[in-house]
């Protein structure tokens, strides 16, 4: 690392061990070092994190979104969607923070795990989501939002020929290997209406 990468490093760490004995009100500044650490140090970033989300799991209960929601829109800004879901694969502790404990829950990263083909993961994510008594949307609305993902990406396979269709034999397969997981996730919700509208969403794919 270039000396001046380094001392930009250490004097982030400096800021990082001055702020976070007020996690709540240095919430965004924390969450902005992290960011910046991930750029050329992920595993030193990875740590940062943790260490936000074990000692401030009574703030992200109830206003999580820095620390966990944020916190992975800014990483995936500097390291990339694909790593950020491999992260979280890795590191069972943050996943729990992150979709157990956190009120504020973005469905795009359930998928995300769905689209790089981690589907233990997103069935880890969603059986966190679904015990997780602090989240602000409904356990229907995540996983209608999931769905409505799902139908933007595989909306093409439904346009290819019959003569084609061989050559799209691999992403039919992988369509209808998330959808039959997606439809045991719908089949659990108690929300008849939002049942009704996923079923939509869904039907090219039952």
């Amino acid at each position: 690392m270039a000396k001046r990468s380094k001392d930009k490093e250490e004097l982030l760490l400096q800021s990082f061990e001055i702020l976070k004995n007020n996690l709540e009100d240095n919430e965004v500044k924390l969450r902005e070092i992290i960011e910046k650490i991930a750029k050329s140090n992920i595993s030193l970033a990875i740590e940062m994190w943790r260490y936000v989300l074990i000692n401030g799991e009574a703030f992200i209960k109830r206003d999580g979104y820095s620390f966990t929601s944020g916190m992975m829109y800014s990483l995936e800004k500097k390291i990339g969607n694909e790593q950020l879901v491999i992260i979280l694969n890795d590191n069972d502790d943050i996943l729990e923070y992150v979709f157990g404990k956190s009120n504020s829950i973005s469905a795009s990263y359930i998928w995300d795990a769905f689209k790089y083909g981690y589907i233990e993961l997103a069935d880890k994510m969603y059986t966190l989501v679904k015990k997780n008594r602090y989240k602000e949307e409904s356990l229907s609305n995540i996983v209608e939002e999931i769905c409505e993902f799902f139908a933007d990406e595989f909306d093409y396979i439904h346009d290819v020929d019959d003569d084609d269709s061989n050559n799209y034999e691999e992403e039919e397969n992988r369509a209808n290997g998330v959808a039959s997981l997606l439809l045991k996730w719908v089949s659990a919700l108690r929300d008849k209406e939002a049942k009704a509208r996923i079923s939509v969403t869904l039907i090219d794919y039952i």
